[in-house]
């Protein structure tokens, strides 16, 4: 059984205590400052936003980044010139939001593959329009 006097546990395994070093991965909520290294209940360096252990524990997905993931394969499967635009956009705004720090950075890995996907599914699009151009014009 776990002691409850055992000091090397820590009692909220969810959140980080205060007064440990906070891992990679975590952005002030309200400069997006990267705080890898920072003391957990202490403020940013960047701006002095006091550093919560509990808003990092529960930090949502990005919508917008599993949007931009969803239209980035749909320009795969069904049509790049409708979804690639969209996977592109959705996926920047979603990386910008990620980095204020509200949402989890788990979302970077959905936001990074819509855009890849998006770039990837328009750039064919064009270099095939582009062949497809140049046959035209010389046949």
């Amino acid at each position: 059984m776990n002691d409850p006097f055992d000091l090397d546990e820590p009692a909220y395994p969810a959140a980080t205590p205060q007064g440990h070093i906070q891992r990679a991965g975590f952005n002030c909520t309200r400069c997006g400052y990267d705080l890898t290294g920072s003391v957990i209940g202490g403020t940013c360096p960047e701006c002095g936003t006091h550093i919560n252990p509990q808003h990092h524990a529960h930090a949502p997905n990005n919508s917008m980044a599993i949007t931009s993931m969803v239209m980035g394969i749909l320009s795969f499967v069904i049509t790049p010139i409708l979804f690639a635009p969209l996977g592109i956009i959705f996926g920047h705004i979603a990386q910008k939001q990620i980095r204020t720090g509200r949402y989890a950075t788990s979302s970077r890995g959905y936001a990074l593959t819509g855009l890849i996907c998006s770039y990837i599914a328009l750039g064919l699009v064009l270099v095939v329009g582009a062949i497809f151009i140049l046959i035209i014009i010389f046949s």
